[in-house]
């Protein structure tokens, strides 16, 4: 698919079934509720879906994202996935990731 000739909306609300399945992705507005579409596409996103997020948003506002939230919300696994990607290993307010492990849908 070919981020750049397609809708932004479009593509989002293509995306938004699997990942914003608790709201209703018709209300979703790209700029407002960019923390809760960037926390739950780097964490749970497809390959299509991350595309769509660096191009949308830039890899500078993703690392914006990360050092000022991503700690508190993303999996260490997640975090440090991204840390990687973005070169993101020197910085030092960048902290381990508060969750526990990787969620757990199910805890048996």
């Amino acid at each position: 698919m070919n981020m750049t000739s397609t809708n932004d909306r479009t593509i989002l609300l293509k995306l938004a079934h699997r990942l914003f399945w608790d709201v209703d992705p018709t209300t979703l507005d790209r700029e407002r509720h960019a923390d809760f579409i960037m926390e739950r596409m780097l964490e749970y996103g497809t390959w299509e879906g991350i595309q769509w997020l660096r191009i949308t948003y830039g890899d500078e506002r993703i690392r914006d994202y990360l050092l000022r939230r991503g700690h508190r919300v993303l999996s260490n696994k997640t975090l440090n996935f991204w840390k990687i990607m973005l070169d993101l290993g020197g910085e030092e307010c960048l902290q381990t990731s508060s969750l526990r492990s990787s969620r757990v849908f199910w805890n048996y």
